[in-house]
Order: structure tokens, then sequence, then C-alpha cells
């Protein structure tokens, strides 16, 4: 049965306060209740599911060397930071494919005598 004007923008509100409060899927989950109740249409997506997709759209930026100022993304983008890394010069995205960053830091494995010298 279609919700009443007062009750959806009621309903609304409670999504938009659990998303500003960070509990996403909790407002996910209200959305589909609220799109099936309302209009009769459900929603067959996980929410899970969907996360792991968008986790799976990260572009990869990975340090050349460790403690190194040149970063490569996983798309061929470089780029060179003065001091420390994406995250600490507020780079969230990467500014070639907009995708959310994911960094991978170079470290000197000590068990190796090479790297270790």
């Amino acid at each position: 049965m279609p919700l009443k004007k007062a009750e959806r923008k009621e309903e609304y509100t409670r999504i938009i306060s659990l998303l500003i409060k960070g509990n996403n899927k909790e407002a996910f989950e209200k959305v589909r209740s609220v799109c099936a109740d309302d209009t009769g249409l459900f929603t067959f997506v996980d929410y899970d599911k969907a996360m792991k997709k968008l986790d799976d759209q990260k572009c990869v930026w990975s340090q050349d060397e460790e403690e190194g100022q040149e970063w490569s993304s996983s798309r061929g983008t470089t780029f060179n930071f003065n001091d420390d890394g994406p995250s600490e010069n507020a780079f969230h995205f990467c500014p070639n494919c907009s995708k959310p960053l994911e960094e991978h830091h170079n470290t000197v494995d000590e068990t190796c005598c090479d790297q270790a010298l």
C-alpha cells in the first residue's frame, strides 16, 4: 500500500539521518523496504555485494620505492609527492579516473640480504 506524503517524508528523513550517522547498510535496507511498500517495486540488490563491487573499482596506487616520492597507479598514472603519500596530501580519489584510492606502500623485507644492506 502506498505511503501517504507525510509518512514518506518521515521515512526519508529517517533514511537521511541514518546516512549522516554513517549507518549506510541500515539506510540501504530502509530504502529497499520503503520502495517496496511505497511503490510495489522490490530492489534485489544486496548491500554487501554492492559494496564489494565498489571495492573492486578502486584505483590502486603503489609507492615506486620505499620512502620514495613517486607513486604509480594501476591505470598507468604517475604522481610525485614532495612529502608523504596520497592520503597525507588529501588525495582520496584518483585525479585521472576519479575512483577511490587504495595505497600500497613499499617496505624493505629485512629477511632479504640485498635489501637489508
